[in-house]
């Protein structure tokens, strides 16, 4: 049992290392908090707007950002390993499916946490010197543990997709899903879109910018949807090792 353990984690220590080292994701961070201090500023002192629309603009960056990291970092990390010869060198060395793609996923959503919390630290701190956030603090750590969900969950659909997609098939087919899990959330109302609001895992239920910015933001808000992406989560994990499993079984 241990050394199922192991495995995953060298798995995931490999794909977080990665991660890191990578040009786009040293690039886009600091890209990404120059948006969260700047866009949050401008709105508030170029538009005379209230302090809560500076903290539903600096959440919802950091969610965009959460979301992309997962998805582009699902949609490249299993196509890459096949392209190089690694998912055969790895799966040739008794390490089960399962243990590959939840490394990589851990692997994954861990550089999308960092990002995250580098992201909601540098926000809280801008919202600190500007007088601090209007609902206090409670408010934005649940909306930035719902975009680490969300990424979390993007990593999990993006690694699904690419056990037999090239990137950028997955990383649409990932955006697809996200774009629809949004425009069911906007056209609720009717049966149809009711029952596809509650099927899909990506909606607005996860970005909670809003409610932390202006309120209510109450525990059900944020728990339950993200026991509902867990879940989501844990299928598309289980779908990304059973087509692993069948690529590595010739089928």
């Amino acid at each position: 049992m241990s050394s199922f353990y192991v495995r995953i984690l060298l798995v995931g220590r490999l794909e977080w290392r990665g991660i890191l080292r990578s040009h786009p994701f040293r690039l886009f961070l600091p890209a990404a908090a120059l948006v969260v201090v700047g866009a949050p500023s401008f709105v508030l002192f170029a538009f005379e707007q209230s302090a809560a629309i500076s903290v539903q603009v600096g959440l919802s960056t950091a969610v965009f950002v959460a979301l992309l990291l997962g998805l582009m970092g699902g949609a490249a990390s299993l196509p890459r390993d096949r392209e190089r010869g690694v998912e055969d060198l790895l799966l040739s060395r008794s390490l089960p499916p399962g243990s590959l793609v939840l490394g990589k996923w851990l692997g994954i959503t861990s550089a999308t946490a960092l990002a995250v919390l580098a992201l909601g630290a540098t926000h809280v701190v801008a919202t600190f010197f500007r007088g601090g956030p209007p609902r206090g603090y409670a408010p934005i750590l649940a909306a930035l543990f719902l975009a680490l969900v969300q990424g979390g969950l993007g990593a999990a659909a993006a690694l699904a997709f690419s056990a037999r997609l090239r990137p950028a098939p997955a990383l649409a087919a990932g955006l697809l899903l996200v774009l629809a899990g949004h425009v069911a959330s906007m056209l609720a109302g009717t049966p149809a879109a009711d029952a596809l609001r509650h099927a899909l895992p990506l909606s607005t239920a996860l970005n909670l910018s809003s409610e932390a910015a202006f309120g209510p933001l109450t525990p059900a808000l944020w728990l339950l949807p993200a026991l509902h992406a867990a879940l989501y989560t844990a299928a598309l994990l289980a779908m990304a090792a059973a087509l692993v499993g069948l690529r590595r079984a010739g089928t």
